[in-house]
């Protein structure tokens, strides 16, 4: 090897480091954000004296405009200008609306337009962010699934807790402000991913593609194997759905404040990603994907019956760890199964298309359906119904694991 080629490589192994952080930071602030907008503005909006059951409705609304913006915005990434692209679109398409609403949130319908608006531009994040990832760790060997993920994972359980502590000592409508900052710089950190391979393909490439996805989509909506993953996913998740609404409304009820929220999110992130990097280290091992699947639905089960003794805040806070085991493997097997089911080209589509599948129908049954049946029976036994939901996921998921077993014989 010579010295131009030494210097030719000393350069690609510097700029695809320069991307596995670059994507480690994109995560990290898009998460940050997530984590704190889903759980910050139900405890916004109930100080607001907003009723539950319109908050579950915003909720809801929320997700199902989701379940058509994430397969578009996938879509639009995969056969049209690339997943770079789209991700830049997306995050300054959240900025606006979070600077706006607190200013409108007393009025209702403003509130539920600016958050409508909101889902459309930043809860596609979540497959595009993911499959960004996902594809980077088969083009560069410094990227790893798990790991940059997993950066998301860890600097939520940080910042959440930064954050309630400060919310509590100032006011909570800060919390826009500081999400828009946070998307800002997950915005800089895209433009400055420089990995060509990622939406700069040719026009004639581009073109192809396009005729390619749709057919694609449909094959994948005939495949039942798909279609059982994500009513697997939405069953398992129903449990920690209806957790997660209803810890901030506990906590109001126990007379808590956004310090303690803060504390829950901490809790609840903080041991994700070494989940999540245990996750890529078990596939490349050689273990089925189901098995970290199976582990993270376990958890959710074990975690949401435990929430039924959460009667004071010094119970319902400690509790919130397991969130992080729950999801934490659930998560990438998630996005590892809904990969795995796909064509490279149109891995994007099938990764959006599965994340907002799974996110609307597991809010309904767990936020919506939640919210109903607590004002019915209450919120404990509800939590035990939630429960036989995701034990429910786990039966209608065993198909598909002895499906992989015969054809692996």
């Amino acid at each position: 090897m010579g010295k131009t080629d030494s210097v030719d490589l000393s350069r690609i192994r510097h700029r695809a480091k320069r991307d596995w952080l670059l994507l480690c930071g994109v995560q990290s602030f898009y998460w940050v954000t997530m984590t704190l907008h889903s759980s910050f503005l139900v405890f916004y909006l109930n100080k607001c004296n907003y009723p539950t059951t319109l908050i579950a409705s915003l909720t809801l609304s929320m997700t199902v405009v989701n379940l058509f913006a994430q397969p578009i915005w996938g879509y639009i990434a995969d056969a049209m200008i690339g997943i770079k692209r789209a991700l830049m679109i997306c995050f300054l398409g959240s900025i606006p609306v979070l600077l706006l609403l607190p200013v409108f949130v007393k009025y209702i319908w403003m509130t539920v337009l600016l958050n409508i608006i909101y889902a459309v531009f930043n809860y596609p994040l979540q497959g595009l962010t993911d499959s960004i990832t996902s594809i980077a760790a088969e083009r560069n060997q410094f990227v790893s699934y798990g790991f940059t993920r997993g950066c998301g994972s860890f600097s939520s359980a940080v910042v959440s807790l930064i954050v309630g502590y400060i919310l509590d000592s100032t006011r909570t409508e800060i919390l826009f402000t500081i999400e828009a900052v946070l998307l800002f710089l997950a915005l800089l950190f895209t433009w400055w991913y420089k990995d060509t391979i990622y939406g700069k393909e040719t026009a004639p490439a581009r073109e192809a593609g396009r005729n390619r996805v749709l057919p694609a989509i449909k094959k994948l909506l005939k495949n039942p194997v798909y279609l059982l993953l994500i009513l697997s996913i939405t069953l398992m998740n129903t449990g920690n759905r209806t957790t997660l609404f209803f810890v901030p409304i506990l906590i109001e009820e126990f007379g808590g404040n956004n310090a303690h929220l803060g504390w829950c999110l901490f809790l609840n992130c903080l041991l994700m990603a070494p989940c999540m990097v245990l996750h890529s280290h078990m596939i490349k091992r050689g273990v089925k994907n189901h098995v970290p699947l199976l582990i993270g639905a376990g958890f959710g089960i074990v975690r949401v019956l435990l929430m039924q003794l959460a009667r004071s805040l010094q119970v319902l806070i400690p509790l919130q760890i397991l969130q992080s085991f729950a999801y934490g493997f659930l998560q990438p097997s998630t996005v590892q199964a809904a990969g795995d089911s796909a064509e490279f080209e149109i891995r994007s589509t099938a990764i959006s298309l599965a994340i907002a599948a799974t996110t609307v129908f597991s809010t309904f049954i767990g936020q919506i359906g939640g919210s109903y049946l607590s004002g019915i029976i209450g919120i404990y036994p509800t939590f035990a119904v939630s429960a036989a939901g995701t034990f429910l996921g786990i039966v209608c998921y065993l198909p598909v694991i002895w499906k992989e077993r015969r054809e692996n014989l």
